[in-house]
């Protein structure tokens, strides 16, 4: 196969020297408006392209990447006083994987465990591309399946504005169930 970046010949979806150039995590912490801290990896603009296979059958091989070359990384630094749950922001599969279920199983450590199939959207809304005023006025109107065993570590893809971690967040505290903070690949205010 050809690397989706350079297309000289590989054995993976992305050479090497690819990920070594394109895939160097470099961690940054937003606070939303809602007080929400957010550590995310990237800049949106470095790796848009590789975020936008998401809903292509070649997004399960480029998230699964994506995941290896980060979540670890901060699943091994992080240190707490309790364990966490680890909380994919709608895990549905409507594409034959969940790109933020592949994030989580990624984030697991003695400290951090995964909790899937947990919050779930109500809807099929999709903020992509949409400005402030529609994520605002077209809520993901979230379920709360089952109740995470413990503090909650929310995960998501990329964090735009902030309503769908905003949302998630209070979804969980409306059940007594507290955010520490979210993890996500890529923030594209930064």
């Amino acid at each position: 196969m050809r690397c989706l970046v350079c297309e000289k010949l590989s054995f993976s979806h992305m050479c090497q020297h690819c990920q070594q150039t394109y895939l160097v995590p470099n961690p940054h912490v937003r606070t939303l408006d809602s007080g929400l801290k957010v550590l995310s990896f990237f800049p949106y603009d470095e790796i848009d392209f590789l975020l936008k296979t998401k809903h292509t059958p070649l997004g399960f091989y480029i998230y699964t990447l994506l995941a290896k070359k980060t979540m670890p990384f901060f699943a091994q630094a992080f240190k707490y006083d309790t364990m966490l749950s680890v909380v994919p922001v709608d895990d549905r599969t409507p594409y034959g994987y969940a790109h933020t279920a592949i994030l989580a199983r990624y984030l697991q450590s003695s400290q951090l465990y995964p909790s899937y199939a947990t919050l779930k959207s109500g809807n099929n809304v999709r903020y992509s591309g949409k400005p402030l005023a529609y994520r605002l006025t077209h809520t993901r109107d979230f379920r709360l399946l089952k109740t995470p065993p413990f503090e909650v570590l929310l995960v998501d893809d990329i964090v735009t504005t902030g309503a769908t971690l905003t949302q998630a967040a209070r979804t969980l505290l409306e059940k007594n169930i507290s955010t520490l903070m979210a993890v996500v690949l890529a923030d594209a205010n930064r």
